[in-house]
């Protein structure tokens, strides 16, 4: 069993959950990444575990989001993905 999994999450304004959500991903969506124990440990606190998209990227050797038709529309993916997960709080630091 692995050690780890993890979770590469686009947040999209006005998604539906469906595949045209795809077309709506943009330089501005924000991303969530996430790396965390596989294990029972993670709980409802998985938000402690978030991770930039690269880091994700780097770990498992996929590329999310490529650039199309030429241009890169890729989110920006340094990030951790600042600001309140669904079903958490903004932690006190803002991170």
């Amino acid at each position: 069993m692995p050690a780890k999994c993890w979770k590469v999450v686009a947040v999209v304004d006005g998604g539906e959950g469906g595949p045209a959500d795809a077309a709506k991903i943009g330089p501005r969506t924000r991303l969530i990444g996430v790396v965390m124990p596989n294990d029972q440990s993670v709980g409802h606190g998985w938000a402690k575990f978030r991770v930039s998209v690269r880091d994700v990227e780097t770990l498992t050797g996929y590329q999310f989001f490529e650039p199309r038709a030429g241009r890169d529309h890729r989110p920006a993916q340094g990030s951790r993905g600042h600001g309140a997960c669904p079903g958490q709080s903004v932690p006190a630091d803002g991170d």
